[in-house]
């Protein structure tokens, strides 16, 4: 953990040691005394010219590299502390203000401001004699020794002059213009702007920062100088040369002294820069260092040019955010930098292309999904296609051609073409069914089956209109059904004429039938066998029992009872399905079949069954012979009169004779009379 910040601190510069001033001894103690004084100046003044381009020439500034990121091994770089016999000045470093002696290199200005300083006074002394003013200006400078003027002896002056002059050559003139010029140079390349003020001011530096490293129990920093006074004996010229070098001297020293106190933020400023702690954390990072410096030190440019890196950076990192489509990071880490630095130009730029970059993203997003959904939507259709091709080659294989709907070939191939129209396996599905369709109407034409020629046709040009062989398929089948229609229409003339001979023809054997029977029923027995044997030789069943019956009982003709026996056989068939389909002359037939018993066994319960069904149809005979059924009685069945007068009434209604002799046997009523 790092040691807490001590209070805010402030430096004041200690003024420089005033060195003992030697007494006056005028012009009497000779000028070996003047010339020692004023080529010490000079000498003091050259060495500090060599000094002060020295320092000059290593304080050239390096410029700023372009890349914003400083190598961490650069700025992990300090140097250790030199012991030095010179003044020592306080130097803040680390987060525990440790004071430190600047390096040898760091001596160099210090000592030219040394070396300045003695060369002040040197010059400032009270017996040194400014041989660069006039004589006039210096004799207004001369401190009065008392109220009365002294008698001034010409001669006697005159003498001190020329002895003076005696021992100063022109080589100490040119010394002390000499001397004089490099005090200018100095002044102007040691001295910042608004350094050389005439007052004496005090510099009061405070460390404003994140860090807050700025010690509270340093001296306010003054720049030191000696005020005029009053009572001072030194000359005008004197003292303004004086107040102007310490000044410079002193000012130097407070920029020295600024550098030394920057130093250590700019150094952990860059260490932050190379590790990427621009804004963050709060505590440590490189704009906070950087600031910290400006504050110190308004006019650094490597402050400046930190704060310039740190903006870089913040752009640098912003833009690489947005790159990598962290744009919510990027829009957050750049609101924090406007925040904690303030918002700019370059800042609202960055932000705009955020913002850009954004929507180009959810743009190439949205196409991007818009890709992936079309080519899903493909592969899921050929995927579909596959599956309905599969099904379609099964269907084929089963023969379910068209048929049955939604699960047959053709429909699968036109699906399978409505999701790809040049699917090429679809299209020659669909030419297969149109030819298995082609094949069976060839079949059928060569059959003559013009129908199913006609269907299979059809089926194929629903399948595929536009095949040759439906076109030419069907040209045959049009020639094929035009001939089967003309031969129909002859035929159909001649099944009419036929059909009106065949009528005329069953309309005579009705007659023929209708007389026969009557003729039966009403005992003309040889006229009924004229009419019915004809029809009964055809295979009429109605005639037939009734020729059978005369052949058996010899009724009209002469008995015959095997040929009865058979013509009864060759009836039963027929009778019994007349019987069935409800004609009540088949119906009574058949009961006799079972009164007599020939052909199939005697059976009177059966007989009674069918004269009854016979009889409530209103057939004669049938009531005849199931009234005789009931006068007589039947398989355990008694006899009853009153239902055998019944039936009996029913038939003579109608005319029945047999009925009729019956009612007379029986002494009953006859209802009415007459013969049919």
């Amino acid at each position: 953990t790092e040691p807490a910040d001590p209070p805010e601190l402030s430096v004041e510069a200690k003024p420089a040691k005033p060195r003992k001033q030697q007494a006056y001894k005028g012009p009497a103690n000779g000028g070996k005394a003047i010339t020692r004084r004023g080529k010490g100046a000079s000498s003091i003044v050259l060495s500090a010219l060599d000094n002060t381009k020295n320092a000059v020439n290593l304080a050239k500034p390096v410029p700023p590299r372009r890349n914003t990121k400083v190598s961490s091994i650069d700025e992990s770089h300090t140097t250790k502390p030199v012991k030095t016999p010179g003044r020592q000045e306080p130097l803040f470093t680390g987060r525990a203000h440790d004071i430190k002696t600047p390096s040898a290199e760091t001596r160099a200005p210090l000592k030219i401001a040394d070396d300045l300083e003695d060369a002040g006074q040197v010059l400032t002394e009270q017996n040194f004699q400014d041989f660069s003013l006039p004589p006039q200006s210096r004799a207004k400078t001369q401190p009065k020794r008392s109220q009365a003027l002294p008698h001034l002896d010409i001669k006697k002056w005159s003498q001190r002059l020329r002895s003076l002059f005696k021992h100063y050559s022109v080589r100490f003139g040119v010394g002390v213009l000499l001397a004089l010029v490099a005090i200018y140079i100095l002044y102007l390349l040691v001295t910042p702007p608004g350094a050389d003020r005439d007052a004496a001011s005090n510099t009061t530096i405070e460390i404003i920062g994140a860090t807050d490293l700025t010690p509270s129990d340093t001296p306010t920093l003054e720049i030191a100088q000696i005020g005029s006074s009053s009572e001072s004996t030194i000359p005008q010229a004197t003292e303004f040369a004086k107040d102007d070098d310490l000044a410079r001297a002193n000012a130097y020293r407070d920029a020295e002294k600024l550098a030394r106190l920057s130093e250590p933020h700019l150094a952990r400023a860059r260490t932050y820069l190379a590790e990427g702690h621009l804004i963050s954390p709060p505590d440590a990072n490189a704009y906070s260092e950087f600031r910290t410096v400006l504050k110190m030190d308004p006019d650094s440019s490597a402050a400046q040019r930190g704060i310039d890196q740190v903006t870089a950076g913040v752009l640098i990192k912003t833009e690489a955010l947005a790159k990598n489509n962290e744009f919510s990071d990027a829009r957050a880490f750049l609101d924090g930098a406007v925040a904690f630095i303030g918002d700019s130009p370059e800042f609202q730029f960055a932000r705009s292309n955020i913002e850009t970059a954004q929507a180009q993203w959810k743009q190439q997003q949205a196409l991007a999904k818009l890709e992936a959904d079309k080519a899903r939507r493909v592969r899921e259709q050929q995927q579909k296609i596959e599956t309905l091709l599969a099904a379609a080659s099964t269907a084929m294989n089963e023969n379910r051609l068209r048929t049955p709907p939604g699960a047959n070939a053709l429909a699968i191939y036109r699906t399978v073409l409505t999701l790809d129209p040049a699917n090429a396996r679809a299209r020659n599905g669909i030419t297969r069914i149109t030819q298995v369709y082609l094949d069976e109407a060839r079949d059928a034409l060569a059959q003559n089956q013009l129908g199913r020629a006609a269907q299979e046709l059809e089926a194929a040009a629903a399948v595929d209109p536009t095949n040759p062989n439906v076109v030419i398929l069907s040209t045959q089948l049009q020639r094929r059904q035009y001939l089967e229609t003309e031969q129909q229409r002859l035929q159909a003339e001649a099944d009419e004429r036929i059909s009106q001979a065949q009528a005329i023809a069953d309309e005579q054997a009705s007659l023929n039938l209708t007389s026969g029977v009557t003729a039966y029923y009403n005992g003309n027995y040889p006229r009924a066998y004229q009419f019915l044997t004809p029809l009964a030789q055809e295979g009429e069943p109605q005639a037939q029992v009734r020729v059978a019956r005369m052949l058996l009982e010899a009724r009209g003709t002469n008995r015959d009872k095997p040929k009865a026996i058979a013509m009864f056989s060759a009836a039963l068939a027929p009778i019994q399905l007349a019987a069935r389909e409800g004609r009540a002359w088949a119906q009574s037939d058949l009961a006799d079949y079972f009164v007599d018993g020939f052909v199939i066994d005697k059976d009177l319960s059966s007989a009674a069954f069918w004269y009854r069904k016979a009889a409530e149809q209103g057939y004669a005979p049938a009531q005849t012979n199931l009234g005789w059924l009931y006068f007589n009685g039947y398989d355990g069945v008694a006899p009853n009169r009153a239902v055998a007068v019944h039936w009996f009434s029913e038939a003579a209604a109608q005319g029945n004779r047999t009925a009729v002799r019956n009612l007379q046997s029986l002494g009953e009523e006859i209802p009415g009379e007459g013969g049919s």
